[in-house]
């Protein structure tokens, strides 16, 4: 995110399925804690950090990655959402092809290890407040209580002897193509995908930071408006009623605008003088030159002499020969 951890709030929620199906949940404030903005975790282009870091953990804890081709299926469920059971049944009635949905609904909690045998089907489908009147060696009929529509389902998902490496799968990836690959391969990936998510922080890290800044920038000019504004006019008033010139009026606003530019200038000149100051101490190594009482003295930086024969501030010195 590039934001200090101070700077925004978040949860996660483990959500455990019955069938052993588990999902985590991340939940952020949609809140910047220091400035009390709109934060949004997710901008456009977030899959650019987000894919970095789900690689990183993949290949680290040696998950099962979304896109190894041994994983892919003929059938794709495109960008359909996890499908949960409670809402399974309104969807069948909005579905153009219910049969469809169906096959997603199993086989995503398929992926999930929460389907594993013919039994798992038949309880996923009841799960979802289906009836399954039939069961044959090859198929499955499912019945909807609510307008009594009946799908018989035929495959290897519904046959009675199911085993989730039976379903239909993409060929093997060609050689030289991206696979699991061993642990080498692994370690290799997660430190690339590692090395790409700190480029990708910093960059977020840049950019808040001089958003955040251009922000109080704007709320500091914003509140010298209010506050000054309101001041000069109220003194220029009452001087111009008190006295009756408007040369006295302007003669002030004029004073203060003076004011205000010679201490912008002072601001510029203190930092370059500080600056100037780092430059040198730099240069020199931290040595200063002191008289005292007509006594000349070479100022060393601390820790340089262990048992020095003059102090001076608290620092070693010498003192230098008046001759």
């Amino acid at each position: 995110m590039g934001f200090e951890p101070d700077r925004y709030a978040w949860t996660a929620v483990e959500h455990r399925e019955r069938g052993g199906g588990v999902h985590v949940h991340v939940l952020a404030a949609r809140c910047d804690l220091e400035t009390g903005r709109s934060l949004n975790i997710a901008p456009p282009g977030w899959r650019r950090t987000f894919d970095p870091l789900r690689d990183a953990f993949n290949d680290e804890q040696r998950w099962s990655r979304p896109d190894d081709p041994e994983r892919a299926r003929v059938q794709q469920s495109g960008h359909r959402a996890y499908i949960e059971a409670a809402k399974l049944r309104a969807g069948l009635e909005h579905e153009a092809d219910a049969r469809e949905l169906l096959r997603d609904y199993l086989e995503q909690r398929v992926e999930h290890g929460a389907v594993r045998i013919r039994a798992d089907v038949i309880a996923a489908l009841e799960d979802a407040g289906l009836e399954v009147p039939r069961q044959g060696k090859s198929y499955v009929t499912v019945r909807n209580p609510d307008d009594g529509k009946r799908w018989r389902l035929k495959g290897a998902l519904y046959e009675h002897e199911f085993e989730p490496e039976r379903l239909d799968r993409a060929a093997p990836a060609p050689a030289g193509g991206r696979s699991a690959g061993d642990g080498a391969d692994r370690r290799a990936r997660a430190e690339a995908a590692r090395r790409e998510l700190e480029r990708r922080r910093a960059e977020r890290a840049a950019y808040h930071r001089t958003d955040t800044a251009a922000w109080i920038g704007r709320v500091r000019g914003m509140l010298l408006r209010a506050w000054l504004l309101p001041l000069i006019v109220g003194l220029s008033l009452s001087l111009g009623i008190s006295g009756g010139s408007w040369a006295v009026m302007r003669s002030l606003w004029t004073t203060i605008e003076q004011q205000m530019e010679t201490s912008a200038v002072l601001d510029v000149d203190i930092k370059e003088s500080r600056a100037t100051l780092a430059r040198i101490e730099a240069a020199t190594w931290g040595v200063t030159l002191r008289e005292i009482d007509g006594e000349r003295f070479v100022v060393l930086p601390a820790g340089t002499l262990s048992n020095p024969p003059w102090t001076v501030g608290g620092r070693p010195a010498l003192k230098l020969s008046s001759e």
